[in-house]
């Protein structure tokens, strides 16, 4: 962390600007100025590296309360709160100039909101992660969450499918559902998500991500949606285990791309995060699994 570089113009925000902003001006930015955008010059990789460093540290409570306190006290000329200001005795802050202004920074004032459909309820995030997973990851990023909300609205509800429609099928070929077997698979879902969600943010700080909590649960959450809709075609056991396994997949497939959306870090980084997110899910149900073997032998 430099006191002395300018993090706030470097994401082109406002020193009081609010988490949601900064990390959407961080997203437009970073689009713009990719290597792989720039065709991969030096020029192209070092303001990249900027961008970066800069979001790092505000997208970090705790880096930015130190970062503004350094910043304060070194009272740097190119404070863009004070820039811009007359020097007479009584000037206010009145006069400068207005860093918000979408017109200036081309960076949106508020925070990209998801689509209204995608706020409304659980389907429309389902089908967008299936349809357009990159677009609905990033409105996922920017919408505020609880783990409440999550489990209860999204979680839940959609956890559920695969054993429903594993007791259907069952029913309907004319046998009798196990039900405790199916509870325990419900159960397996559930825990899995919440473990998920506490490895997710310490495992992202070891690729240089910010230890984020909230995108930790997010992609435990919603990650896993491909497995659960897949499910759905248990009801049909001739062919449900084939399409239930090729949920399963993109599931990891989603959890390699959220892991990327959700803890910005640079490129290379960014994809090694994807893939350990992958294994950490895929080792974390084994785990889970071998464990309820046991128990249940």
């Amino acid at each position: 962390m430099d006191s002395g570089k300018d993090y706030y113009r470097a994401l082109n925000c406002s020193p009081d600007a609010d988490q949601a902003v900064i990390q959407a001006a961080y997203r437009a930015l970073a689009k713009k100025h990719h290597p792989d955008a720039k065709q991969g010059t030096n020029k192209s990789s070092d303001h990249f590296l900027e961008i970066l460093e800069a979001y790092e540290v505000l997208s970090d409570p705790i880096k930015r309360a130190q970062y503004d306190s350094m910043r304060a006290a070194s009272s740097a000329p190119n404070d863009p709160r004070s820039e811009g200001m007359a020097n007479e005795p009584g000037a206010t802050n009145s006069k400068a100039p207005d860093w918000r202004d979408d017109r200036r920074t081309g960076i949106p004032t508020k925070p990209i909101a998801p689509e209204p459909e995608l706020q409304r309820n659980a389907f429309a995030k389902a089908k967008g992660l299936l349809v357009e997973p990159g677009k609905t990851w990033d409105a996922i990023a920017a919408e505020p969450m609880t783990l409440g909300g999550v489990v209860t609205g999204y979680v839940l509800p959609l956890a559920a499918i695969p054993s429903i429609a594993s007791a259907i099928g069952t029913y309907l070929a004319g046998n009798q559902p196990n039900f405790p077997e199916l509870a325990i698979s419900y159960a397996i879902a559930l825990v899995s998500v919440l473990i998920m969600g506490k490895i997710m943010p310490p495992l992202a700080a070891r690729f240089g991500a910010s230890a984020n909590g909230e995108a930790g649960m997010k992609l435990a959450a919603f990650a896993p949606t491909g497995a659960w809709v897949g499910g759905m075609a248990l009801i049909v056991p001739s062919i449900g285990g084939l399409l239930a396994l090729a949920g399963a997949l993109y599931t990891l497939y989603l959890f390699y791309d959220g892991a990327q959306r959700l803890f910005p870090v640079a490129p290379v980084k960014a994809r090694m995060l994807g893939f350990a997110a992958v294994l950490a899910s895929i080792l974390l149900n084994m785990l889970i699994g071998l464990a309820v073997g046991i128990l249940s032998a």
